[in-house]
C-alpha cells in the first residue's frame, strides 16, 4: 500500500471516530480530575479468563481482592486483548499501539523499539521512579520491554527453585516472590511518587495451584488466580498500611485469555475467539473512579495506556489510535470500540493462515483462508458459524476489519538476542523459536493459499501432547510415545519445520543423533534461516563422530547471529575435536567473556595454552563476576577454586566459604575448602569439612583421598592406606588415589596389593597411560614369581605403547621386559632395540644404561626382575 493511500484511510478513520463522538459530546466532557502526583500500580495478570473472576459471574471463584477493587472501582465487562500472546499483548498494553504498530508479533523473537513511548518511559519523564517486576522470561529486558524503568526485576532466580512446576526452571517465577520484591522496592523511601508494574504469570500453563489454594474452584486453574489474587491483596494492603491507597491508581487488565478445548485449541496462541481475548480490566481511585461502577462498552486492552496518561495529564504520544477510557471512571458513556485483535502465531509458526478479527458488541468476525461470523448475543461462545447465512455481515465487517488495519502505519521491531538456553525454556513453556519473520512493510492482511489451522487442530492437539510428554519424560526410554506422535504428524505435514523440529529434538532426547539428523534437516530445508536448528543438528553430528559437518553447522549458525557461552563452548568442542586447537580455543575465549563464570571453560583454555597466562585471566574474570553477582554461588566457588590451584589459599578459603554460604550443598567447594584448610595447618577445621564432604555421595571419593593426605600429615599411614581404599571402592577411575596407593604398597614390598589396586584402576580407566605402564611393570619384573604374569603385562604394555604412539621409552622398556617373562627373548630384543633408539624420559637419564643391561639379559635368555619390586 503506497503512502498516500495509507494515509487518506488514517484521516478517513479518524473522521469517522469524530463522528461518532460528536453524538456524545455532552457526556464526553464529563473528565475526572487530574492525578498528577499521584502513583499508579499497574497489575497485568497473564493467561487470565475474565470469566474465571468472581466479579465477573464466576461463582467458584476465591477472588476477594479483585472483587474489591472492583466493587471500589470501574469494572469493564467487555475488554479485548490485541493479540493472545504474552510480549505482543504487553508491547501494546505499555505503548497504547497495536502489534502491526509497534512490530512485536510474537513471543521470543523480537525486541520492542526504543522509539515507542512506554507508560515508564514517560512516567520517568515526569519524574516519578519507575520500577518493574515480571514474572515470566517472555518479559524480560531483552525484549525491550524494561525501557524506561529505572528498577527492571527481570531475574528468574531467586534464591530457592524458580518454580513448583515441571521444565519452568529459570523462564518464571511464582507471585511471591514478585510480590516481594515489588514491596522491597515500594518500601524503599522517597519523595518522588511511583509508577510500579508487577506481572503475575501463575495461571500459566501447567496449572499447578500451591498447596493452600490446590482446592479452590473446579480445577487448579482457578486456584492458581486465587493464588495470584492473594498476592494482588499484599500489595493493596501495603498501600493502606502507608496510607496512600487515596493517593494511588489501581489498574489490572489481563494479556489474553486460555482455552480448555474449546474450538479444538488448548492453550492460548493460535486462535481469536473469545477464550483466548476476552480480558479482566479493572480501574480503581477513590477520586477517579465511581464506585461499583460496571461498564458493557466494548473496549481494548491498548485503551490502558491513553487513560492512565490523560488521569495523570501527561501529553499523550502522536498517532495513537488507541483511546482513553476516562469518561466512563466518571460515569459518562463511550461508544463501543470494534475490537481489532490477530495471531499471528499459526503462520509464523506453521505456515497456515494469519487470524485476524473485530469484534463489536453483536458480531465477531474472524478473517481466514475459511473466514468465520458469530453472533456475539446468541452465541456468546460462538459455536455457530453464520457466515454464509449472513453474507452482507460478513462482508461489512471484512471490509472494516481491512480498514482498520490498513490505517495502522506497520513499526519496525529489533532482533532479539537471547541465549539457546532461554529459547530452550520458551520452548518448555510452549513457545517455539522457529518460523518466518514479519515485516510490517511487506506482510499480507490474508496469504493465499495457505491452510486455515481449523483444519489441523487435531494434529496440534497431537503435538501438544508430544510436547508435554517430552516435558515429562525423565529417561530416553520415554521419548518413545512423542517419537512415534511425531512421525505421524510430519507425514501428514511434512511441509512444517516446527514439526520436523520438534521430531529431531525427541530423537536427541531419546539419545538416537543419528536419527535425529533427518528431520532436522528437513527443517532446516523448510526454513534455512533458522539458527537455533542449525545449533540442534550441529550438536547431534557432534554425536555421531560427523565433526567437520558439526563445525559447519556452527558457522552457519553463528552468522545467522546464534549467540551465547554454550554455542561458543560446543562450537569449541567441535574443532577441538578435529585437531584444532587454536581456534577452538578462540572460540573458548568467546564463550568465557559472555559468561565468565564458565569454570570448564576456562579449564580447558589453561589446558590447551598450557600456561599461567590463562589461569590469571580467569581469575580476573572470576574476581569481575564475584563482585557484580555477589549473590552467584558458582561465581564464588569457581574463583576459591581458581585460588586453589594457584596455591592461594587465604583467598580460596575467603571465597570458598562465601560460596558454602550461598549454597551449603555444593559438595565440592566443602572438599576444596578443606584442602585449603589443610594447607594452611588448620587441620581439625578440615577434618571436619572432608567429613561433612565424605556424606555427599558425589563428592565423597574425593573428600576421603584428602582426609587420607591429612593423616599422612599427621603420620597416620594406616588410616591414610584405609581412606584410600574406600575412596578406590566409590570411585575406581578414581587415578591420583589409584597410583598414590599402588606407589605405597609397592614401596613396602606389598606388590600384591599394588597389582589388586592398579588392575582395578586399568579396568575402570583403559587409557591412563601411568596405570597400565606401572601395572604391567610389577607384572613383569616384581622379584615375586607369584604375582608375575608375563601376559597380562603385554596386554597392558601394549595397550600403553599403543596410547604413546610407541614414543614413550618406559613404557617399550617395560615391554620388553614382558615379552621376556613370557619367554618370547626375540620380541623382547627387538622391542628394547627399539627403545634404545628413544629419548630418555626427564628425570631418569640412567634408563639408558639400565636398558643395555637387560638387553644383554635377553640376548643370554633370562628375563629381568627386579630385587626392589
Amino acid at each position: 500500500m503506497t503512502w498516500s493511500k495509507r494515509k487518506l484511510t488514517v484521516v478517513s478513520t479518524v473522521l469517522l471516530l469524530l463522528v461518532a463522538g460528536c453524538n456524545d459530546d455532552k457526556k464526553q466532557q464529563a473528565s475526572p480530575k487530574g492525578l498528577r502526583g499521584d502513583n499508579v500500580l499497574l497489575i497485568t495478570v497473564d493467561t487470565t479468563r475474565a470469566d474465571r473472576i468472581g466479579c465477573y459471574g464466576y461463582a467458584p471463584a476465591k477472588t476477594p481482592e479483585m472483587d474489591d477493587l472492583a466493587a471500589k472501582g470501574v469494572l469493564f465487562e467487555k475488554a479485548y486483548s490485541q493479540v493472545p500472546l504474552t510480549l505482543p499483548s504487553h508491547s501494546s498494553i505499555l505503548t497504547g499501539r497495536y502489534p502491526r504498530e509497534h512490530g512485536v508479533r510474537d513471543n521470543g523473537r523480537a525486541r520492542l523499539s526504543s522509539q515507542f513511548p512506554t507508560l515508564a518511559s514517560i512516567f520517568k519523564e515526569n519524574g516519578y521512579r519507575t520500577g518493574g517486576f515480571v514474572a515470566s522470561f517472555v518479559l524480560s529486558g531483552k525484549f525491550g520491554i524494561g525501557q524506561g524503568f529505572d528498577v527492571f526485576a527481570d531475574e528468574m532466580w531467586s534464591g530457592r527453585a524458580a518454580s513448583s512446576k515441571k521444565n519452568t526452571i529459570e523462564v518464571q517465577l511464582p507471585g511471591d516472590i514478585v510480590t516481594d520484591r515489588a514491596l522491597t522496592w515500594l518500601e524503599k523511601s522517597s519523595k518522588s511518587p511511583f509508577f510500579c508494574w508487577v506481572h503475575y504469570y501463575d495461571p500459566h500453563d501447567p496449572y499447578e495451584a500451591p498447596p493452600a489454594f490446590a482446592n479452590v474452584g473446579k480445577e487448579p486453574y482457578d486456584g492458581e488466580i486465587a493464588f495470584m489474587d492473594s498476592q494482588i491483596g499484599r500489595l493493596v494492603d501495603w498501600l493502606e498500611k502507608k496510607n496512600i491507597r487515596d493517593r494511588t491508581l489501581i489498574v489490572v487488565v489481563g494479556d489474553h485469555g486460555e482455552s480448555f478445548g474449546e474450538h479444538g485449541e488448548h492453550g492460548h496462541t493460535n486462535f481469536n475467539y473469545e477464550t483466548n481475548l476476552h480480558i479482566p480490566l479493572i480501574v480503581s481511585h477513590p477520586q477517579a473512579t465511581n464506585p461499583g461502577t460496571k461498564s458493557d462498552t466494548v473496549v481494548e486492552s491498548v485503551d490502558v495506556f491513553p487513560t492512565v496518561i490523560e488521569l495523570l495529564g501527561f501529553d499523550p504520544p502522536e498517532s495513537l489510535m488507541s483511546r482513553s477510557l476516562s469518561p466512563i471512571l466518571k460515569g459518562a458513556t463511550l461508544p463501543d470500540a470494534e475490537a481489532y485483535s490477530e495471531t499471528l502465531y499459526v503462520r509464523m509458526a506453521f505456515g497456515w493462515a494469519e487470524q485476524r478479527s473485530l469484534t463489536t458488541r453483536d458480531w465477531k468476525f474472524i478473517s481466514s483462508s475459511v473466514p468465520e461470523l458469530y453472533d456475539r448475543v446468541k452465541d456468546p461462545s460462538e459455536k455457530n458459524n453464520l457466515i454464509e447465512a449472513n453474507s452482507r455481515v460478513a462482508a461489512n465487517l471484512h471490509a472494516r476489519l481491512l480498514s482498520r488495519y490498513e490505517a495502522m502505519i506497520p513499526g519496525k521491531a529489533e532482533k532479539a538476542e537471547i541465549s539457546d538456553a532461554a529459547k530452550a525454556g520458551l520452548a518448555g513453556l510452549g513457545y517455539l523459536d522457529v518460523g518466518m519473520a514479519t515485516d510490517g512493510d511487506n506482510e499480507e492482511f490474508l496469504t493465499a493459499g495457505l491452510i486455515d489451522p481449523k483444519n489441523m487442530t487435531d494434529l496440534v492437539i497431537e503435538s501438544q501432547t508430544a510436547q508435554k510428554l517430552m516435558d515429562e519424560a525423565k529417561t530416553p526410554a520415554d521419548y518413545a510415545r512423542p517419537i512415534e506422535i511425531l512421525e505421524r504428524v510430519t507425514k501428514a505435514i511434512p511441509d512444517s519445520l516446527v514439526f520436523h523440529g520438534t521430531l529431531g529434538q525427541a530423537y536427541r532426547g531419546a539419545g538416537d543423533y543419528e536419527k535425529s539428523i533427518l528431520p532436522l534437516t528437513k527443517a532446516i530445508k523448510l526454513d534455512p534461516k533458522q539458527a537455533g536448528t542449525h545449533l540442534l543438528l550441529a550438536r547431534s553430528l557432534m554425536q555421531v563422530n560427523r565433526g567437520a559437518e558439526a563445525v559447519a553447522e556452527f558457522r552457519v549458525a553463528i552468522d545467522l547471529d546464534a549467540e551465547g557461552s554454550l554455542t561458543r563452548l560446543q562450537y569449541g568442542e567441535a574443532l577441538e575435536g578435529m585437531g584444532k586447537p587454536e581456534e577452538a580455543v578462540k572460540q573458548y575465549q568467546k564463550a568465557v567473556q559472555i559468561t565468565p563464570t564458565l569454570w570448564r571453560v576456562h579449564d580447558r583454555i589453561c589446558t590447551l595454552l598450557q600456561g599461567t597466562k590463562a589461569h590469571e585471566k580467569a581469575v580476573e574474570q572470576f574476581a569481575a563476576a564475584v563482585k557484580t553477582f555477589p549473590g552467584d554461588p558458582f561465581a564464588s566457588f569457581s574463583l576459591g577454586t581458581l585460588y586453589l590451584g594457584q596455591s592461594n589459599w587465604v583467598g580460596a578459603i575467603q571465597h570458598l566459604e562465601a560460596g558454602i554460604k550461598l549454597n551449603p550443598k555444593n559438595g565440592m567447594a566443602i572438599v576444596n575448602l578443606g584442602i585449603a584448610l589443610r594447607e594452611v595447618g588448620r587441620l581439625p577445621d578440615a577434618r571436619r569439612f572432608l567429613e561433612q564432604a565424605t556424606l555427599i555421595e558425589s563428592v565423597a571419593p574425593e573428600a576421603l583421598y584428602n582426609l587420607g593426605i591429612l593423616e599422612s600429615k599427621l603420620g597416620q599411614l594406616n588410616k591414610t592406606v584405609q581412606l584410600y581404599e574406600r575412596a578406590i571402592a566409590l570411585k575406581p577411575s578414581f587415578v591420583a588415589a589409584v597410583t598414590e596407593l599402588s606407589l605405597f604398597y609397592t614401596q613396602r614390598k606389598k606388590v600384591s596389593d599394588a597389582i589388586r589396586i592398579l588392575s582395578v584402576g586399568a579396568t575402570a580407566s583403559p587409557d591412563e597411560i601411568n596405570i597400565l605402564n606401572a601395572l604391567g611393570q610389577l607384572l613383569a619384573t616384581s622379584s615375586n614369581p607369584a604375582v608375575r604374569n608375563g601376559a597380562e603385562a603385554i596386554r597392558h604394555l601394549e595397550r600403553a605403547a599403543e596410547l604413546t604412539g610407541r614414543a614413550d621409552m618406559t613404557v617399550l622398556a617395560n615391554l620388553a621386559a614382558a615379552f621376556a617373562e613370557a619367554g618370547d627373548y626375540a620380541k623382547a630384543i627387538i622391542v628394547a632395540e627399539e627403545a634404545a633408539l628413544l629419548p630418555a624420559p626427564t628425570g631418569r637419564p640412567g634408563l639408558p644404561a639400565t636398558l643395555s643391561d637387560q638387553l644383554d639379559l635377553y640376548r643370554m635368555g633370562s628375563p629381568f626382575h627386579d630385587s626392589r619390586l
